[in-house]
Parts: C-alpha cells; structure tokens; sequence
C-alpha cells in the first residue's frame, strides 16, 4: 500500500467518524444534530488536499 493511499485511507475514516459524530454523538452524548462542525470541515478539507495531490 502506497503512503498516498494510507495517507487517504485515515483522511477518509477521520472524516467518516466526524461525520458520524456530528450526526449522531458517541453514546447518545455529544453530536451537532447534523449540524456541521469545523472539526468535520477540517477533514473534509484534508480529504480534499491528498485527492488533489492523488490527481497529479
């Protein structure tokens, strides 16, 4: 596996588990009723950077 794809890979579960987050909580405690947070934004933004530099 290539560093790209790891690197993308925990992007992607980071991004994943934010976004569940915001839905959901953890436990029935904390979440953002959908609303989303930076902390999602953040990761999505990383996802976004490795895809880019994947393109090149």
């Amino acid at each position: 596996m290539t560093v790209e794809t790891q690197a993308l890979m925990a992007a992607a579960k980071k991004l994943v588990e934010s976004v569940e987050f915001d839905v959901n909580g953890i436990h029935g405690k904390g979440g953002n009723g959908g609303l989303t947070s930076d902390r999602t934004l953040r990761a999505s933004g990383e996802v976004r950077i490795i895809l880019d530099r994947l393109k090149k």
